[in-house]
């Protein structure tokens, strides 16, 4: 039997469990999607509540219920892979793990939607960052949108950094974890 290769690069050095890995992008959009949902319907009832009617970001999530998937793709696999490493599942289990994959996913999905409750609670900036991100995803400085949001991201939800390039991974370009030295600076 040859073994199957992932499709999905692990995320740090260690991240080993390659069929976890691709059972959690398989579900990538549909929890994207409920990540979506919650920050909209949440962030337009807190502009209700401090009464800025105006809210230019409000106006538009109110205006535009779409977004485009791909630009949480990389939020989702970071967060995919500190629940990973925060809960040690960084190796497959001796026994088979079909049906263990799928409750972990599930088990993740739950975390993710607690973690985006949270974000309520003292990391409202996040929550800025993403409402933004959906209400403008369409705008010339989208990209840089996107980065704040990772910065975000990477704050509260630290990893190591991965030994392979990806991404996010050039100094050349833009990069959330610490240690990378960006290029003039």
């Amino acid at each position: 039997m040859s073994e199957q290769k992932p499709n999905v690069r692990p995320a740090f050095p260690g991240d080993d469990w390659a069929e976890l890995r691709n059972a959690m992008a398989m579900h990538a959009v549909s929890q994207i999607q409920m990540i979506s949902v919650m920050v909209a319907q949440d962030y337009r009832t807190a502009i209700e509540i401090v009464g800025a009617k105006q809210d230019p970001v409000a106006l538009a999530l109110e205006a535009d219920n779409r977004f485009n998937v791909f630009l949480f793709l990389p939020a989702h696999g970071h967060l995919a892979a500190f629940w990973r490493r925060h809960t040690n599942r960084l190796a497959p289990p001796n026994e088979a793990s079909r049906d263990r994959v799928n409750l972990l996913c599930d088990e993740f999905h739950d975390w993710l939607k607690y973690e985006v409750n949270r974000w309520w609670l003292g990391k409202g900036r996040l929550i800025r960052r993403f409402a933004v991100l959906l209400a403008r995803w369409n705008r010339v400085n989208m990209l840089e949108l996107e980065e704040q949001m990772m910065m975000e991201l990477t704050e509260l939800y630290p990893l190591p950094r991965p030994d392979t390039d990806d991404f996010f991974d050039n100094p050349a370009r833009f990069s959330p974890y610490p240690d990378v030295k960006r290029n003039g600076g």
